[in-house]
């Protein structure tokens, strides 16, 4: 049974009192008293027991935790922690179990005090008051632990005070005398888990009257007993498992005159939530970015998250857990930092950061002709409408259609009438009407989009107004298959290109278009001839 010394017995004010000492042969760094008082007279004895010792860091002693959070030492903490002032250096972090987490026995007349002065001198004190009857004998039940840092000696004291299994090896006949612990009812259960876990709990009731001890839970800490009669275990369920908080289960034992309540107390630790998802790196202007953020935190409901941009592109916001911003023609190129933290209702965090470049502009294609083409007659004394299928942007831009017809294929002199900006329609066409009818006669026009930065090229096509004889040339004539293009240039950088004129009354054509018609007009002479 590991290590055990048994002092002998010793009488004092008419009661004999033994100690036994016990070190855990393997696990568990700590050392056990178990303090006996038989009161052997005709007559109850009412007495105020006090255990001292000398076990600290001499006079660099401090107390740096108690069961209660802080460091002042108070009656109700069930332990308490000294060291000297370096953490894990010096002298060994130590710990002090005074009495059970779930509180004393229903036989001590009051809760134990703790005297002592702790921050000169490592001498410690624990008194209790209580009644012995004649002929009767009581218990007290301490641990000293000993370990490398604080953590593990608060770990191991936080352990003990739910007295756990291996810290009652060898006491079964010591278990219903134990006053200063609940130690007739005993709890298997963790000291500490995340929240989220489910937590199972065991119980043995030890019968110290009547041999056959009845008992309740109550499995909700609201006071009540009175569930789950006499069953050994329950698992409280992971999803009523939200830290930070020391979770308590109840279990009431009647045994004969002698009824106990007992608590298992186990510290649930808050765990930070975590951000699963990816968020996407490339956003394009005027179309909206979305990034539904997913994040996974143990405590679920029990954990509510917020989502809080700390650094952002001006625009973004965070609507619920969703990223929207829709980037202006300004951040074209550009590259954004972003930062995003997901915070619980408990203090825990998770932060993500990463970086949204804003792809450079994509020029949109041409829209292609669909009618009038290919010299098809239209009817004297009718506005003509012009229609082609609409173009599709890369990057989702709005478009502005651009209309132009003119006598001329080079698109020079006075007939040329321009559109101006037509909205896009629906439907996967777009049209313009001319305001009157024209002229009979060869007719030619052309089309192309803008996505306020930049214009497609252009497309062409012909149409003749009214029946009769169609030329097949005139001056500066540049005849082409209906729907072909030419190209041109980006007329619009970080600005827009705006379509160019809307009608270009006698505007002078570059010397490179004019040789580019007269070549496009040769081919098209040469092909006729073969």
């Amino acid at each position: 049974m590991g290590r055990q010394v048994d002092m002998p017995t010793a009488t004092i004010s008419g009661l004999n009192v033994s100690r036994k000492i016990y070190v855990p042969e393997m696990g568990g760094d700590y050392v056990r008293y178990l303090d006996t008082i038989t009161n052997p007279g005709a007559s109850d004895a009412t007495v105020t027991v006090s255990i001292e010792g000398n076990l600290g860091s001499n006079a660099t002693t401090n107390v740096y935790a108690t069961a209660s959070g802080d460091t002042a030492l108070g009656a109700s903490d069930a332990w308490f922690g000294t060291d000297d002032a370096t953490d894990g250096g010096g002298t060994p972090s130590l710990a002090h179990v005074a009495m059970g987490a779930g509180g004393s026995e229903v036989r001590l007349a009051s809760a134990p005090t703790l005297t002592g002065s702790f921050s000169t001198l490592d001498e410690l004190a624990w008194s209790f008051n209580v009644t012995i009857p004649a002929g009767e004998t009581v218990s007290f039940l301490t641990f000293g632990v000993q370990a490398s840092t604080r953590a593990d000696a608060i770990a191991e004291a936080r352990r003990l005070a739910t007295l756990p299994s291996d810290a009652v090896v060898g006491l079964d006949a010591h278990l219903c005398d134990i006053v200063n612990f609940r130690a007739n009812v005993q709890f298997d259960a963790p000291a500490v888990v995340d929240e989220g876990s489910d937590i199972p709990i065991t119980v043995n009731v030890a019968g110290c009257e009547t041999g056959t001890p009845t008992w309740t839970w109550d499995t909700d800490d609201d006071g009540t007993f009175g569930e789950l009669a006499d069953m050994a275990s329950y698992t409280v369920p992971g999803a009523m498992v939200d830290g930070p908080t020391n979770l308590r289960v109840g279990v009431q034992a009647i045994d004969g005159s002698l009824t106990t309540e007992a608590f298992a107390v186990v510290q649930v630790n808050n765990v930070d939530p975590n951000i699963t998802s990816t968020p996407r790196t490339m956003a394009a202007i005027r179309t909206e970015y979305r990034y539904e953020v997913i994040a996974e935190d143990p405590g679920g409901a029990n954990d509510p998250l917020s989502y809080t941009l700390t650094s952002r592109p001006m625009g973004m916001t965070a609507v619920g857990n969703t990223l929207v911003w829709t980037p202006e023609a300004a951040t074209r190129g550009r590259t954004f930092s972003v930062v995003l933290r997901v915070e619980d209702d408990d203090g825990g965090e998770d932060v993500q950061m990463f970086e949204i470049t804003v792809s450079e502009n994509n020029l949109p294609p041409a829209p292609v002709p669909v009618s009038p083409i290919e010299r098809e007659n239209v009817p004297l004394d009718e506005n003509v409408t012009l229609t082609v299928e609409n173009a599709v942007d890369l990057d989702g831009d709005p478009l502005d259609y651009f209309f132009r017809i003119s006598r001329r294929s080079d698109f020079m002199g006075d007939s040329v009438i321009g559109s101006g900006g037509v909205a896009e329609d629906t439907g996967g066409t777009t049209s313009w009407t001319t305001s009157e009818p024209l002229e009979p006669g060869l007719w030619y026009w052309e089309v192309w989009v803008d996505d306020t930065i930049g214009e497609s090229p252009h497309r062409f096509a012909q149409f003749v107004v009214g029946e009769g004889t169609v030329p097949t040339t005139d001056a500066g004539v540049m005849p082409m298959n209906d729907g072909g293009t030419i190209p041109r240039p980006d007329s619009g950088v970080d600005g827009g290109g705006g379509g160019g004129c809307s009608v270009a009354q006698g505007a002078p054509r570059s010397l490179g278009l004019g040789l580019l018609a007269l070549g496009l007009a040769a081919f098209f002479f040469q092909r006729r001839r073969l």
